[in-house]
């Protein structure tokens, strides 16, 4: 392994397995659950679909409310110790969610495994970062992002097999492989090093932050069926905004604020964390857009969706090697601005190419190429910058930062996708007009990535202090 500091490349490889399946298996759930929407609902019945939606909402709001202090928690107490916390958390939510015999303990399971994987993300990137060399990080933090793009690219396509051949519910138990290889392939080279700094961790901020979204979220999702001017759509939406207000207020003022606002000062993690916004709003919708298209529209069955959807993960896991490359060499907006074009140009094809008849080569599947390579050389791009100038011990608060971004942005992009599609059958044309959304927020992620700058020579590591080589290590877990 290139990678690898002090030539200890078996101890290098072991710590990229356990920390890239973590990451890959948590990317993967935000897509997964999506295949398995109508097979949910039938086991539910009079279920609406702004009411199935919270499957995917808690996930994401659970995940972006706890990501930012658990980077802070992963930094001070030990990225090791929360990386098998997260682990065990998203293993026990998996079986919840997938014994719940009603929905509201399906959605407690959800919210569950957000929580598991607000622990493991900044925790395992931490961990890669600290067991690689200063000047590859760049490059490593690129290859990261891509086993995160490679597991939202594959979630529907794997999910859909799991579905078909055992059942949704198994969609879920299919989590606990992955977490146990995790486990197994770090447990003895994963680094034990903390910073001693001690993590006070803004209770009320958390909270805030998860009801902002979660009111924003449920004042959108219903806005159709209970009216946009009623009493409770603006309410909803007033709350989440009030206490989207109270948050920020609150970060200024609190030491230990859940979201460090001096990190907005560094322009790349500035324009990063808010492309990522943007472009997770496009990829939040895009992912169940085209699921509820295939099985809605087309009539495809739950394995044919998910065989409809493979053309993504397979040019994902085709470009991921180049695009890590070429970031690291030309800068990551010469790889994300075409990317997040890309995007938008495949839901445009989407929207004027698919009618009510399936035509899977004509019209469909040029459009699941172009989507999955501009998500997989989009994200790994806004990994890379967000992080790339801020010093290394917030490597795991400012990953969890962008991280969080993406979660809220796929949030509103779920809850804007029912908003906009209805609880009742959705008609043709409302995908289309989806379709487009999807576009315009792909288009703006794309105007934000442009300003980012190349990084200097060996700016990358102006920050970064020289790790002790990994050595194998006989550990617990």
């Amino acid at each position: 392994m290139g990678n690898a500091p002090g030539g200890n490349a078996r101890g290098w490889g072991f710590v990229l397995a356990s920390t890239g399946i973590g990451c890959f298996v948590t990317s993967a759930n935000l897509s997964t659950v999506n295949i398995a929407f109508r097979d949910i609902g039938g086991s539910f019945p009079n279920v609406s679909l702004a009411a199935l939606q919270w499957i995917v909402t808690a996930y994401t709001i659970a995940f972006a409310a706890l990501l930012l202090p658990s980077g802070r928690l992963a930094d001070a107490y030990g990225r090791r110790r929360m990386f098998f916390a997260g682990l065990g958390l998203f293993a026990l939510g998996a079986l919840a969610a997938g014994a719940a015999p009603t929905l509201p303990i399906l959605i407690i399971g959800r919210a569950m495994q957000g929580i598991g994987g607000a622990l493991i993300v900044p925790a395992s990137l931490g961990l890669l970062l600290e067991a690689t060399e200063p000047q590859r990080h760049t490059r490593t933090v690129a290859l990261y992002g891509g086993i995160s793009a490679l597991g939202i690219a594959t979630g529907p396509t794997l999910g859909a097999l799991v579905v078909d051949h055992a059942g949704w519910r198994w969609s879920f138990v299919l989590s606990l492989p992955f977490a146990a290889a995790a486990w197994a392939l770090g447990v003895r080279d994963l680094s034990r090093a903390r910073s001693g700094t001690h993590a006070t961790i803004d209770t009320i901020g958390v909270v805030l932050i998860a009801v902002a979204m979660a009111s924003a979220s449920l004042g959108i999702a219903q806005g159709r069926s209970w009216g946009w001017t009623s009493g409770r759509v603006l309410g909803s939406l007033a709350v989440g905004v009030l206490s989207g207000v109270w948050f920020i207020r609150r970060c200024r003022v609190h030491p230990a604020p859940v979201l460090p606002l001096d990190l907005f000062r560094i322009p790349s993690f500035a324009l990063s964390t808010s492309a990522t916004l943007l472009f997770g709003i496009s990829t939040g919708a895009i992912l169940l857009t085209n699921v509820l298209f295939l099985t809605g529209i087309w009539k495809y069955s739950t394995v044919e969706a998910g065989m409809a959807l493979a053309p993504s993960p397979i040019i994902a896991a085709l470009v991921a090697p180049i695009v890590g490359r070429v970031g690291s060499r030309y800068g990551e907006r010469i790889v994300g601005v075409p990317g997040a074009l890309i995007l938008a140009a495949s839901t445009l094809w989407f929207r004027t190419r698919t009618g009510v008849d399936p035509h899977f080569w004509r019209d469909w599947f040029p459009g699941a190429c172009m989507s999955g390579l501009g998500i997989n050389m989009v994200f790994p791009m806004l990994q890379s910058s967000g992080v790339r100038d801020v010093g290394p011990e917030r490597f795991s608060v400012a990953n969890a930062s962008t991280r969080a971004a993406l979660q809220v942005g796929s949030a509103i992009g779920v809850a804007g996708l029912v908003a906009v599609l209805g609880n009742s059958a959705p008609a043709l044309d409302r995908f289309h007009t989806a379709w487009l959304l999807i576009a315009l927020f792909a288009v703006l992620s794309a105007a934000l990535i442009l300003p980012i700058r190349q990084a200097s020579s060996g700016h990358a590591t102006a920050h970064v202090t020289r790790p002790e080589p990994v050595t194998p290590r006989a550990a617990t877990a």
